[in-house]
């Protein structure tokens, strides 16, 4: 009984962020790009403490872990450069 509780709330939770990611994601192709830098710095926050990485194929840092380091450094990089890209223009590399 509590363990089903306890995945009925850990459902709700999920259930609710991803709702939240999906309005961010209607909302940022509405051109506000710098929420599309918060969810890829989600997606490189939460393959680092997760261990695991996706890009085309579902990757751990268990069997890759340079890979793993490689892709979240990407999304992170590329979420940064959005959200300075749209708050400090100036800032920009291109």
């Amino acid at each position: 009984m509590q363990t089903e509780m306890r995945n009925g709330a850990a459902d709700r939770q999920t259930r609710i962020r991803t709702i939240v990611a999906l309005a961010c994601i209607v909302v940022a192709v509405l051109s506000q790009t710098w929420l599309w830098g918060v969810l890829f710095a989600a997606w490189a926050a939460q393959g680092t403490l997760t261990g695991k990485a996706y890009l085309l194929e579902d990757l751990t840092s268990k069997n890759f872990p340079m890979l793993c380091r490689a892709i979240n450094l990407v999304w992170f990089a590329i979420g940064l450069l959005m959200i300075v890209e749209t708050f400090g223009p100036e800032w920009t590399l291109f």
